[in-house]
């Protein structure tokens, strides 16, 4: 999807997650699994929070919302995992945000915070049939998870202590270094807000 006649938001905020975003939140969730299940995911495997489960999100995980023009444009979550990986549980834009930056700025969010914090590795599963998705991750310094080479340490612990399990049917892991996370690799750093 390129931008055609789209007109890039005027305004963008970021925030953390504010009881009045809940519910444009649910219906991200709805709009990503109808995206999905068109992809040929089967619906059984679909992770959709609802409104409770989006607020008790807080309790362990670091969420940002981005607004573009006073609604929702999107919001990503992410989770502190020992020994210093960050573990992406969602990124998602609306359709109508998409290839704004939006999505980017929320990766660099997240990986600003986590190298803060000492973290120096990021992980995202995403559906094997998600082509868009993986073309997005690896244009911002993700690359595929793959057994037959040795991950980095932190990477490699984390590995060991996580099932398979843990990033669902049908899903690849992706993963990156927090340190420019969100960036183009190639292309200069955008300067820090």
């Amino acid at each position: 999807m390129d931008t055609g006649d789209r007109e890039p938001p005027v305004r963008v905020r970021l925030t953390g997650l504010q009881e009045a975003q809940l519910l444009e939140l649910v219906r991200l969730e709805v709009e990503a699994a109808e995206e999905a299940i068109v992809l040929g995911v089967a619906a059984d495997t679909l992770v959709m929070r609802s409104e409770a489960e989006l607020r008790g999100l807080v309790r362990d995980h670091d969420v940002y919302v981005l607004e573009a023009d006073h609604q929702v444009a999107g919001y990503l979550a992410w989770q502190d995992h020992a020994p210093g990986v960050a573990m992406l549980s969602t990124l998602v834009v609306a359709p109508q945000f998409r290839r704004f930056g939006l999505a980017t700025r929320l990766l660099r969010e997240a990986g600003e915070m986590a190298a803060a914090h000492g973290i120096r590795v990021a992980v995202a599963a995403c559906y094997a049939l998600a082509a868009e998705t993986m073309t997005f991750l690896a244009a911002r310094g993700f690359a595929p998870f793959e057994t037959k080479r040795r991950p980095p340490e932190p990477l490699a612990e984390w590995l060991e202590a996580h099932p398979r399990e843990l990033f669902g049917e049908g899903r690849r892991l992706w993963w990156a270094h927090t340190d420019g996370l969100g960036s183009i690799p190639g292309l200069p750093r955008p300067a820090p807000r």
